[in-house]
């Protein structure tokens, strides 16, 4: 519940500072109000176990209001890409994965010279160094696709067609023990082993893998 909450909330304020672009520094007293007032509902439910993870949100947000507030640097500078597409699909699929709603997509991969449609049923969207995936089944397949939102060209849902589970696979676990986002049902994890420079130790330890 926790994952799904975190995506949402990320979905929200995309949306946010996708305004905050539109409209500078211009901004009304109201909107401000409200969006300082967000800003202490998430910051309350930052104090609870299962908020823990909006941490970032809250320090983007607040560094975007101090900037419209006084018109001012970023005080903090977080990872981006400018010439990310594909966020404006990530409410639509959090709501379809919620839903359990079946999906239609134009997608085209890097190797494809044109988009091709096809029926998904969308089960997880996960983000990996600033790129977002659907963990997804085409209709018709039993092998679960790993699909960049980046190259989703169209989407629709279909609201009459029926919505096939994956009871097999226990999605809030399904990627941790995979660096990335690809990964095969029938792969199973290995035990590394790293050997390294004695004065690399405290810097590997911090890693994140």
């Amino acid at each position: 519940m926790a994952k799904r909450t975190q995506i949402a909330l990320s979905s929200h304020y995309s949306q946010t500072i996708r305004f905050l672009k539109q409209h500078g520094t211009q901004q009304t007293r109201p909107d401000v109000q409200k969006m300082n007032e967000v800003l202490g509902v998430l910051k309350h439910l930052n104090g609870f176990n299962h908020f823990g993870e909006m941490r970032e949100i809250i320090a983007k947000l607040e560094n975007n209001l101090h900037r419209t507030r006084a018109e001012g640097r970023n005080v903090i500078q977080f990872e981006s890409n400018a010439l990310l597409r594909g966020l404006d699909w990530i409410t639509l699929l959090y709501k379809a994965i919620a839903a359990r709603r079946v999906l239609q997509l134009e997608y085209r991969s890097f190797h494809a010279r044109e988009a091709k449609p096809g029926i998904y049923y969308p089960y997880l969207l996960k983000e990996y160094r600033n790129r977002w995936f659907l963990i997804a089944k085409r209709k018709g397949t039993n092998s679960l696709l790993t699909l960049a939102l980046d190259r989703i060209e169209a989407l629709q849902e279909l609201s009459l067609e029926p919505f096939i589970g994956h009871p097999s696979v226990d999605f809030d676990h399904y990627l941790d023990d995979v660096i990335g986002v690809t990964k095969s049902e029938s792969s199973r994890s290995l035990n590394v082993v790293l050997q390294v420079q004695s004065g690399t130790i405290p810097y590997i330890l911090v890693l994140r893998f």
